[in-house]
């Protein structure tokens, strides 16, 4: 299976030992015959909709859009570089359509950054030499620059204070910190910023 144990692993899926077969450590489901290109949240959360852990990381609205087929892409449009991109105003049917092309052309676990769906963009709409001389002009230099550092920017204040590798995602109540992804909330019991006991957790949706 081309799914790694890293991804598995923030889907709330462990291997079995038993063929290609994962199960949940929350819903105690199980997911087999994996295909190449599934997506580990979006069979999870099509499959098991229900599942606590799945409600918690990705919400009503992703497992309603997974189960009608249609999570992947929805997935990879929510990336802090693809928000950085939009946020300069290109279209979205403009930014998806350079993604897929990202995708297509170096692998699904190929990390897209902003300044490579920008250069996947002018490509497309001119030639690669030409793209290669607009890419050298100050101006798209700037706006490459100022993406870069946006990209940045975006990933450092949205990255969970515990695991440094995910997005903060959970809200814990009552002392209201925002500072934890939704895998290392569920097992916490106190807050680690402000040390107080935690009563209850919930999701944090950022438009």
């Amino acid at each position: 299976m081309k799914q790694r144990p890293k991804q598995l692993a923030h889907a709330g899926l462990y291997y079995t030992g038993d063929g290609d077969k994962v199960k949940c450590f929350s819903c105690d489901g199980q997911l087999f015959n994996w295909d190449l290109k599934d997506d580990v949240y979006v069979e999870h959360a099509r499959w098991f909709p229900a599942c606590a852990y799945m409600r918690l990381v990705k919400g009503e609205e992703f497992i309603n859009t997974a189960k009608s087929g249609q999570g992947s892409k929805q997935l990879l449009m929510q990336t802090p570089a693809v928000m950085a991109v939009l946020n300069q105003g290109f279209d979205a049917k403009t930014v998806q359509q350079a993604v897929d092309m990202l995708k297509k052309e170096n692998g699904s676990d190929f990390l897209i950054t902003a300044q490579k769906i920008l250069e996947t963009i002018y490509k497309k709409e001119d030639t690669v030499s030409s793209f290669t001389e607009m890419f050298n002009q100050p101006v798209i230099a700037t706006v490459v620059e100022r993406l870069q550092k946006e990209n940045e920017s975006l990933k450092d204040k949205q990255l969970c204070k515990v695991c440094m590798e995910e997005e903060v995602e959970v809200i814990f109540f009552p002392c209201k910190h925002f500072v934890c992804c939704a895998a290392c909330a569920t097992g916490l019991s106190v807050c680690p910023i402000c040390r107080k006991q935690i009563a209850s957790l919930d999701k944090v949706y950022m438009s």
